[in-house]
C-alpha cells in the first residue's frame, strides 16, 4: 500500500507530514494560521487534523477553517476536525487553510496556569478506507484484536483443564 506525503505548510514555513505529530505552543488568545498543500492530498480520500493538549492548562483549542463555518469534533482535550478530498484531491468541507485559536476557560487549577504559554500536538492523519479510522490508530486496533484471541485461548485453555480435571474426579 503506498501512503501519500500530506505536507501542512506553517506561514513560518514549518513543515508537518502525514502521520508525524509536532509539537507547537500557542500564547492565550493567540490564532495560528496553518496552510494544506492540496497538491500532496489523495483523490476521494478522508483525514483529520487533530489537536490535543492538557487540560490542566485551562484552556481550550479550537480549529477552524479561514473561509467559513467549521464542524469539529471535541473528545476530552482533544479536537478534530474531519474533512474529505473530491475525485481531483481538493478539500470539499473547507478550504486550503485553517487556524488554531488557544480560549480561556473555567478548568484552571489556578491563575498562574492561565497565564502561561500552551502546549499542544498538532497531528495531520488519513483515514482507512475500509475502517473508516485513522490509519495511525489501526496497529492499537490490531493489538487489541490479537489480546482478545490470545485471551479467548488462555480462557478455553484453562476451562479445559478445570473442568476436565473435575470430570476425572467423578
Amino acid at each position: 500500500m503506498i501512503f501519500g506525503l500530506i505536507v501542512l505548510v506553517f506561514v513560518s514555513g514549518e513543515n508537518i507530514f502525514e502521520g508525524q505529530e509536532i509539537r507547537k505552543e500557542i500564547a492565550m488568545g493567540e490564532i495560528q494560521k496553518f496552510i494544506i498543500s492540496s497538491t500532496s492530498l489523495y483523490a476521494d480520500s478522508k483525514y483529520e487534523i487533530r489537536i490535543s493538549y492538557l487540560g490542566t492548562q485551562g484552556c481550550s483549542m479550537k480549529i477552524l477553517w479561514d473561509c467559513g463555518p467549521s464542524q469539529t469534533r471535541r473528545l476530552l482535550d482533544t479536537e478534530k476536525l474531519v474533512f474529505s478530498t473530491d475525485n481531483e484531491g481538493k478539500i470539499i468541507e473547507g478550504c486550503e487553510s485553517f487556524k488554531v485559536q488557544a480560549m480561556r476557560n473555567s478548568r484552571s487549577l489556578n491563575q498562574e496556569y492561565a497565564e502561561k504559554t500552551i502546549y499542544y500536538n498538532i497531528k495531520l492523519d488519513q483515514y482507512d478506507n475500509l475502517l473508516q479510522v485513522p490509519r495511525s490508530i489501526i496497529p492499537f486496533i490490531i493489538g487489541v484484536v490479537v489480546a482478545l484471541i490470545f485471551s479467548g485461548i488462555i480462557y478455553k485453555a484453562f476451562m479445559h483443564i478445570h473442568y476436565g480435571a473435575k470430570a476425572k474426579r467423578t
